[in-house]
This record gives structure tokens, C-alpha cells and sequence, in this order.
């Protein structure tokens, strides 16, 4: 298999100061040093105006049109994405989703829905539309650079706790399968056979940093209460790479304050790196 580790640390669609930036560089200096990294160009410097109900669109769909020629380029059947914040998700899941003719289902650990249109948000940050644009609803001319789209039973968004009303609103009516925290906790089995009754053979895992519970992780953008404990968050990705083709697998949103976990953190990376060919175990 041909693997990616991509390095997309945008931060332009979670606000106007650029941690997310700072998070994405410090997991490639200090954690993947070591290992072949493909960077998408992202300054830190740049006004953000709000442009079709979107901050920083010029700069998010500049940096969209640089990672499609990327993987372009690159032709990667599994790619590893560092993040920078949510709105990276476009390029490589819908690259992926065209790769496997949409057999791929997309696990979302998220506290958040990323859900909202840009009409619907009410904070314009595109970190908060990704999904969204990926099932087909959201900026066209950001839709018109993926290179598919997906449907909603291909997506399960896992761990969430705090949705918009439109995001709310959107779940209802397309019937978007939801799992809380409560239920990732009780039963692991029954989400893989979950997956598992759709025929999907393929898995993207997406995983914001925010779904864990902030007592245990809390250097991330918008940390929420109550969430997935490390531990039950780590047996399952276990289960899930032991079950299926992990074929992606993105940590986004690591907002570094006073890094304390490096622990959590390289566990974390260090499953990605498994689906890098560099990968050693140490």
C-alpha cells in the first residue's frame, strides 16, 4: 500500500489566532521528526474576512485546491492527517472515498457535530462545517474541489455531546447515526458490528481531540465536558484497526497550552504511524 502522512496544520477555520497551527507543528517537531511528512503550505499571518458566510474562505479554499493537487500527485492508498483544525477532513476523505468507490465508512469522534452550513453557523468558523460540506450541503465551490461525496450512512459521528440546533436539526431529518459517550462506554462490540452490518470494508477514523473528556485531555480548542475516557477511546481504535482496513486516520484540533500529555498524544500518533509503511514499533 501506498501511504501518506499528511501535514495540513490549517487553522483559519477555527478563528482568527492560530493555536491550532502551533498544535499541528508541535506533534511534527516533536513527535514524527523521524518520519516522512508531505506538508500543505498554510501561513499564520493572514487577515481572515468572512466570505460566503465563512472566515478565512479565501485562505481555506486555497489550501483545499494545494492538498487535492497533493494527493493528486501523490496517489496514496491510506493517508495519516495531522491537523490544524476539522476543515482539513475534505481532501483526504472524500480522495479516500473515491479510491475505495465508496466502500468506506467514516467513524467521527468529535464533541461537536461540524454539522452547520454556512448559513446555519452561528460563529462562520468553518470547523464547524466539514461534515457537512462532505455529505454535499455546504460552500459549492469547496464541494466542487472534493473529489466525492459521501452519503449519510456511510458516516457515524461518535462521542458527541454539544450540537447547534440547526446540527440537531440536520441528525433528525436525514437520520445521521449518532453514538454518545454513554454508549461507546457500554458497548464497543455492538458499534464494530454496527459497521459491520453496512458492508463497509474500509474506515476512516477522524479523530478531534476534543472527544475525550477534558479532566484527562483538555488542550484542545473547545474542550466539552464529560467525554471519552483515553483508555475505552484507545481499545476501541485497537478493535477497530484488529476488525477492518484502517485506511485513514486524521488527529486534529490540538491546541497546546501547557503540553502535559505527550503520553496520550504519542499513543495516538503512534497508531496513525501504523498505517504508514516508515512505521517501526519502539
Amino acid at each position: 500500500m501506498n501511504s501518506l502522512t499528511l501535514f495540513f496544520p490549517q487553522w483559519q477555520g477555527s478563528g482568527r489566532t492560530p493555536e491550532l497551527y502551533e498544535g499541528a507543528q508541535y506533534i511534527k517537531d516533536i513527535l514524527l521528526k523521524e518520519h516522512p511528512i508531505t506538508g500543505v503550505d498554510v501561513p499564520t499571518d493572514e487577515e481572515l474576512d468572512v466570505e460566503h458566510h465563512i472566515l478565512g474562505y479565501t485562505q481555506i479554499l486555497n489550501q483545499l485546491k494545494q492538498s487535492v493537487a497533493l494527493l493528486n500527485e501523490k496517489k496514496p492508498n491510506k493517508i495519516f492527517s495531522i491537523g490544524g483544525d476539522c476543515g482539513i477532513e475534505l481532501s483526504p476523505i472524500s480522495y479516500l472515498n473515491k479510491v475505495y468507490a465508496g466502500d468506506l465508512a467514516v467513524l467521527w469522534f468529535d464533541a461537536h457535530g461540524d454539522l452547520n452550513s454556512p448559513s446555519s453557523s452561528p460563529s462562520k468558523h468553518f470547523h464547524g462545517m466539514p461534515l457537512r460540506t462532505l455529505l454535499g450541503d455546504g460552500e459549492p465551490q469547496l464541494i466542487a474541489q472534493c473529489f466525492s461525496c459521501l452519503t449519510v450512512p456511510q458516516v457515524i459521528l461518535a462521542g458527541v455531546r454539544e450540537l447547534d440546533l440547526p446540527e440537531e436539526h440536520f441528525i433528525k431529518e436525514s437520520g445521521l447515526q449518532v453514538i454518545t459517550v454513554d454508549q461507546l462506554r457500554e458497548s464497543r462490540r455492538e458499534i464494530i458490528q454496527q459497521i459491520q452490518a453496512k458492508d463497509y470494508r474500509h474506515i476512516y477514523i477522524h479523530l478531534d481531540l476534543d472527544v475525550l473528556d477534558p479532566e484527562e485531555f483538555a488542550e484542545t480548542k473547545c474542550p466539552v465536558t464529560n467525554g471519552i475516557r483515553f483508555s475505552e477511546l484507545l481499545q476501541l481504535l485497537n478493535e477497530l484497526h484488529d476488525t477492518f482496513q484502517v485506511v485513514g486516520y486524521s488527529l486534529v484540533e490540538y491546541a497546546p497550552k501547557n503540553p502535559q500529555n505527550l503520553r496520550i498524544l504519542k499513543q495516538l500518533v503512534d497508531y496513525g504511524l501504523k498505517l504508514s509503511n516508515d512505521y517501526t514499533e519502539k
